[in-house]
């Protein structure tokens, strides 16, 4: 049963948007700087599915890379698993706020399939990894052996009861599979769960043969410049239209138009004290007049920022169209300006640069461009480097 039970940090689209809902549910937590080469991060991404394939009235949560530290849990610490051969695990969560249900897919890579299943032996020991949870196995006929559903009842640390139906397989070199979880601890829905597990399998093959699924596209992750590097990952990952359009409460916008979406996030910093978030999305629509559309309408658009001011007369060499915003973070004192927001598109594609909570606007803005020059280089074809901007916050 492949639990993670602490918070996740959540942006979205460069906007910034801290995981809410069903907080007793377990979430997961954002990984640190995890050295995994850009194919495979896109391949686990576009594996996981979507809100295309999942029941109605589920809202999309987080999905990010997770580190053998977020994996581990009970007694089966970070060691055990890298020495078995585990690389990443990448987790997606949706809930339904009505429902007070969860569901959470996820696939782990490991050097080959011999590693794949001695990883299976440990983090599906439950009297290891849930020591106190009520948990039953049985078969599963999902994926490649070795191969299980568990279903039953574990405990937060503030007491909360969780049910849960989790189909775990093995397709490979990949452990994958689908947990549907209550928060009252009432039974979870083992039928969905399978069907889950089924499709998961099914894009995991897709992904495989080379091809992308559905709003996803595996070239677009090489085309963005990654952030990992710069702090601890929040959210990474691909977003489809649904998925945007729900998180900006909009039906029929010009975001209906999106083909894919990967946003990546960072915090830089310590989140006690000064820490900065930094974002990177990019998305691509059908033409270009919609990628510039978007832009112009980003104001309305996107989801208001506190204090929010339109920055005149800005400019971005390379970019077809532009927008700027100057605002403040949650951690600002007063009113003060601390963050700022370039939002340009080149072709087809359009970008969205954050930075958030920085020592001042100022600081942000020269930051927010660095990044947004660095990404129109990547995204027009040239060469496709991050600069190291940490330094240059001034926090």
């Amino acid at each position: 049963m492949s639990r993670i039970t602490k918070s996740v940090l959540v942006l979205v689209l460069s906007a910034t948007m801290l995981g809410s809902g069903l907080t007793a549910l377990a979430q997961p937590t954002p990984g640190p700087s995890i050295p995994v080469d850009v194919e495979t991060r896109a391949q686990l991404a576009a594996m996981v599915p979507g809100a295309e394939d999942l029941p109605v009235g589920y809202q999309f949560v987080g999905e990010t890379f997770l580190a053998a530290d977020e994996v581990a849990s009970g007694t089966l610490d970070a060691g055990a698993l890298t020495s078995a051969g585990f690389i990443t695990q990448y987790v997606s969560v949706y809930e339904n706020p009505e429902s007070r249900s969860r569901i959470r897919a996820y696939v782990s890579a490991w050097n080959d399939a011999s590693a794949a299943e001695a990883g299976f032996a440990l983090v599906e020991d439950e009297a290891m990894v849930a020591p106190n949870a009520a948990l039953q196995d049985s078969e599963a006929g999902v994926g490649e052996d070795p191969r299980e559903t568990t279903i039953g009842t574990y405990t937060l640390e503030d007491g909360t009861s969780v049910g849960s139906v989790d189909v775990t397989f093995r397709r490979d070199n990949l452990l994958a599979g689908v947990a549907v979880e209550t928060a009252d601890g009432s039974a979870a829905d083992a039928e969905m769960a399978t069907e889950l597990a089924t499709r998961l399998d099914e894009r995991i093959e897709t992904v495989k043969n080379g091809e992308s699924p559905a709003h996803t596209n595996l070239e677009l992750p090489s085309q963005v410049i990654s952030l990992t590097n710069q702090g601890q990952v929040l959210q990474a990952g691909f977003l489809g239209p649904a998925e945007v359009e729900n998180i900006y409460g909009v039906q029929g916008s010009v975001l209906s138009g999106i083909d894919v979406s990967w946003v990546e996030s960072v915090m830089v910093g310590d989140p006690a004290t000064n820490a900065s978030i930094i974002a990177v999305g990019t998305t691509t629509f059908g033409t270009p007049e919609d990628a510039a559309a978007a832009v112009e309408q980003s104001a309305e658009l996107f989801t208001p920022l506190a204090n929010q001011q339109a920055v005149e007369d800005v400019s971005l060499e390379g970019a077809d169209a532009v927008q700027a915003y100057r605002y403040s973070s949650e951690n600002a004192e007063g009113d003060a300006l601390d963050s700022y927001r370039l939002v340009f598109s080149t072709g087809t594609s359009l970008s969205v640069i954050d930075v958030q909570g920085a020592g001042s606007d100022i600081a942000a803005a020269e930051t927010a461009t660095q990044l947004a020059l660095a990404q129109i280089a990547c995204q027009t074809g040239s060469t496709c480097e991050t600069p190291n901007v940490s330094a240059g916050l001034g926090n």
